[in-house]
């Protein structure tokens, strides 16, 4: 009997887990996440439920609770590529939703819209009512919207959930290209939010198509180190920063509102951001500015320091801007890092704020 009982345990949390899949199926989440809870009542190792638990979670918006699944059924079975695989996903999609926070402050997690005191959910919406001059059949870009410096092998992705309402433009670092900026874009999948990767005007040479936005080496290949009176990094970044400002001007003009536009740049791609992000300023300042290890050049510093304002195009707030900086980064070193900050609240971004990431070098999100 004893045999008997243990046996009808046994198959009970299996049905409970078992009828979990098949609500998951049917897209039941509700009672999905019943059944995977009420197997683990009983057993609490059971893998499989903790996985459906997780993906009827996810499905509910509980985000912690399904992390808890996931990181409970790794630590039961690390070798579980599945539980591995979504647990990545998961924390991928948690990166996202804390930078889109960031981006948007004062935004329900709900809205999907671009920061604005002046009601950032009438911009989104308009832009979502209104058809997009610049989208082709297909929901692909018209590549003619851009400068032809940064047209070839720019990489436009449509919004996950077919709403267009905000787009986030991404720049590449030194010598890289937009490809894995625009399958970063891709994973985090921003709700109602398309992606746009865009390649540096400059080659880089020996870098198999690598580009650039400013000038970066001597004739000797070594990196060109600042020094005050030499505009070779800043005239080639004040180039490229008026290329940036065209395209933003024309993506405006088909049809996205300047506050659903974000600008997201690692190392030189976010130098170039922020600069291009302090060209728009009261009702034409876009919607949010991220930089991974990216500052601004130490000669515009020294250009900029002591001159109140200087560091802003206009008179008026600029976007929110998240600068992220690894506490080991031996590239963008922390002083400059504190004196870009400085030079943003000045110039008119009075929402800048610094975050460092212990243990980290000079090196995109994980």
């Amino acid at each position: 009997k004893a045999s008997q009982r243990s046996l009808l345990y046994i198959y009970m949390i299996a049905q409970s887990s078992y009828r979990a899949a098949v609500y998951l199926k049917l897209e039941d989440f509700v009672h999905a996440l019943q059944d995977a809870n009420a197997a683990l009542a009983a057993e609490p190792r059971f893998v499989k439920a903790h996985y459906r638990a997780a993906v009827a979670s996810c499905s509910l918006g509980r985000w912690e609770e399904a992390h808890q699944h996931l990181t409970t059924a790794l630590q039961l079975e690390p070798g579980n590529k599945e539980v591995r695989a979504r647990l990545s996903e998961l924390n991928q999609q948690r990166a996202a939703r804390k930078l889109q926070a960031a981006l948007q402050p004062g935004t329900s997690s709900s809205s999907g819209a671009a920061a604005s005191q002046s009601g950032p959910g009438a911009a989104a919406h308009q832009a979502a009512a209104r058809p997009l001059k610049g989208l082709l059949p297909g929901g692909q870009l018209d590549g003619g919207l851009l400068p032809a410096e940064l047209r070839r092998g720019h990489i436009f992705c449509p919004s996950p959930d077919g709403v267009h309402s905000n787009l986030l433009i991404l720049l590449h670092g030194l010598g890289d290209t937009p490809a894995p900026y625009a399958a970063l874009a891709r994973r985090m999948a921003l709700p109602q939010t398309c992606s746009l990767a865009l390649p540096g005007p400059l080659e880089v040479p020996e870098t198999n198509g690598g580009r650039a936005w400013y000038e970066a080496f001597e004739d000797d290949f070594e990196l060109i180190q600042p020094r005050r009176g030499d505009t070779r990094r800043t005239a080639s970044l004040d180039r490229s920063v008026q290329l940036l400002v065209q395209a933003v001007d024309s993506l405006v003009a088909a049809g996205w509102p300047h506050r659903s536009i974000q600008l997201f740049g690692f190392s030189q791609g976010g130098t170039a951001a922020l600069e291009t992000a302090m060209r728009y300023q009261g009702s034409r300042r876009l919607g949010g500015c991220a930089s991974v290890a990216g500052a601004m050049l130490q000669e515009l510093v020294w250009q900029r320091a002591g001159s109140v304002g200087a560091a802003a195009a206009g008179g008026g707030q600029c976007a929110p801007v998240l600068l992220t900086l690894g506490d080991r980064d031996d590239v963008t070193p922390r002083p400059l890092a504190d004196a870009t900050l400085d030079l943003l609240r000045k110039g008119g971004c009075i929402n800048a704020r610094l975050q460092l990431v212990p243990g980290k070098g000079h090196a995109m999100i994980g």
